[in-house]
């Protein structure tokens, strides 16, 4: 199987799944209610070549402006203690512009050092005092290999975000998020060009907000 998700149905009722391969069965997990239920490979191949099982693309959550500043406010009213204890905020130049903006509004931020990272940035582009205590910024933590570059440099490091997919372990640093992404999916925000999607229709996907 080349891709995780796929719609299983017939007729005009379709359900839109993610799988996971288990042993003998498959593991599928309905990604609007939630269901998890077992399927036979047997019967999984069988639905394949009948055409009531079909491959699709990732779906996408896009985001709107209301639901992103929700996100924003959570996380500046959350982040007070990191921007107070670090000296250098960090960023991706792309993605994160609008929750540094925010935070600088927010908090006295004139004497931090502020760093707004290229894609092709290199540990070269930091120039972190010894000890200096630093807040990373970014839109989304997904693979986790910005901030990765950054922890290698052996400083302490505080995570700001709005969104998270879990394929990164953030538990090892002090963070917050504004929410956490159920699925691994392609996320629009409102300032992205809506070209960046897949050109296919698009579904969204629920996401859950972690309430304070």
């Amino acid at each position: 199987m080349t891709s995780s998700f796929y719609e299983i149905g017939r007729h005009s009722h379709s359900t839109l799944v993610r799988v996971v391969e288990q042993g003998e069965a498959l593991v599928i997990h309905e990604l609007y209610d939630g269901e998890v239920r077992a399927m036979l490979r047997s019967d999984w191949k069988d639905g394949l070549r009948e055409g009531w099982i079909r491959e699709c693309s990732p779906p996408v959550l896009r985001l709107s402006w209301e639901e992103t500043g929700a996100l924003i406010d959570k996380v500046v009213r959350e982040s007070q203690c990191f921007v107070e204890a670090a000296s250098c905020i960090v960023a991706p130049k792309w993605g994160a512009l609008t929750l540094v903006n925010a935070i600088a509004h927010h908090y006295p931020t004139e004497t931090h050092k502020i760093l707004l990272l290229e894609p092709d940035f290199t540990t070269g582009d930091l120039p972190f005092e010894p000890g200096e205590r630093v807040l990373f910024v970014d839109d989304i933590i997904d693979t986790g290999t910005t901030l990765s570059k950054i922890l290698a440099l052996g400083q302490e490091v505080f995570v700001a975000a709005l969104l998270w997919k879990k394929k990164y372990n953030l538990s090892q640093h002090p963070y917050v998020i504004g929410s956490e992404v159920v699925w691994d999916v392609w996320v629009d925000f409102p300032w992205e060009p809506k070209s960046q999607g897949k050109k296919e229709e698009k579904k969204e996907v629920a996401h859950e907000h972690e309430q304070t």
